[in-house]
């Protein structure tokens, strides 16, 4: 069994670890102890007692070891370096400004003359896809055949008035009614192919 010195400082170690430290434990040895911390070797009793009542020495002593000093190190480093990528994104700060206001200007203006310009340039394209789709040509071609067959209706109008000879009437008319059957045969021809009955 140890000295009463050495109970004595056991019990004070064992002590403050069970009041600072929720998980439990069992106490270690005082050999274990010193294997654990070898930086308390050496210590006396009073300097042992003053880490554990003061709060200044206890961090200064902390502080000292080298796996603190060490995490010390990181954090410090870690800490500069964030606080410099602060102060870097802080100075792009302007120039993200002045993006922002150019996309603000493209999308004002630049993107809605390109926009309007696009809906003009569509609304043209439907506008001649509607007049050239098979349905458009089919009754533009249906409507020249009926304008054809007025046209040789007036002619025979003319005849029967007489208002125009039989020989110009037969030369105007023939072509005309060739005209106006060539047009319309077009005209069922492509219906039919597009399945739609004359």
């Amino acid at each position: 069994m140890g000295s009463p010195s050495e109970t004595n400082m056991s019990t004070r170690l064992n002590s403050v670890v069970n009041q600072g430290v929720t998980r439990s434990f069992s106490p270690a040895p005082n050999a274990q102890l010193f294997d654990i911390l070898p930086a308390l070797q050496g210590k006396s009793l009073d300097e042992l007692d003053l880490l554990l009542t003061d709060s200044k020495v206890y961090n200064s002593f902390l502080h000292s070891l080298e796996p603190v000093r060490h995490l010390d190190s990181l954090r410090g480093e870690l800490t500069k370096g964030h606080v410099d990528l602060a102060r870097n994104n802080l100075t792009k700060d302007s120039q993200i400004a002045e993006l922002r206001n150019q996309c603000a200007i493209i999308r004002t203006t630049e993107l809605a003359a390109a926009r309007e310009k696009f809906e003009e340039v569509q609304k043209r394209e439907k506008e001649v896809t509607a007049n050239l789709s098979s349905s458009a040509l089919v009754g533009r071609l249906q409507e020249a055949a009926v304008k054809v067959d007025e046209e040789s209706e007036i002619l025979h109008q003319k005849l029967l008035s007489g208002d125009i000879d039989l020989s110009d009437f037969i030369q105007k008319y023939k072509k005309e009614r060739i005209l106006y059957h060539r047009r319309m045969l077009i005209h069922f021809a492509v219906k039919a192919s597009m399945g739609r009955p004359g």
